[in-house]
């Protein structure tokens, strides 16, 4: 298995392998669709999710799994985000699964040594992203 990859078994009968590096990849161009802030006031969603994406990636904590459920969670934030962007209404099922993301990423950071930079780094992130995407 290679490095950066997590090996999935699931009832005997389904089973398979993701590879972060992948998730990362595709998450990144996903997060460069969304706006860049030309305000400079403060950091755009864009922004706020590219450093998330990379607390995720960086904390030496976190299992592999954990990590990619992390990162697919991001995926839904970015997608949230991206939605809000091209219309004025958020679907009513991604906006709760845009709620749950956040909830995740907040149980993640929880589970962690409170002094890590994860930690510190998603008690800023979190809150500011949420009031970006209205999922207060």
């Amino acid at each position: 298995m290679e490095p950066g990859s997590i090996h999935i078994q699931a009832g005997g009968s389904i089973s398979g392998i993701i590879n972060t590096g992948t998730i990362s990849g595709d998450l990144s161009q996903l997060i460069g669709q969304l706006p860049a802030d030309k305000s400079g006031e403060t950091d755009s969603l864009r922004e706020l999710l590219a450093k998330l994406q990379k607390l995720i990636e960086a904390e030496p904590s976190l299992t592999e799994e954990d990590r990619s459920d992390a990162l697919q969670q991001v995926k839904t934030l970015t997608k949230v985000g991206l939605e809000q962007g091209s219309s004025k209404e958020v679907d009513v099922e991604l906006a709760k699964a845009g709620r749950m993301a956040m909830k995740i990423l907040k149980g993640t950071a929880a589970g962690l040594v409170e002094t890590t930079k994860m930690v510190l780094e998603c008690n800023k992130l979190l809150p500011a992203i949420a009031n970006l995407l209205s999922l207060l």
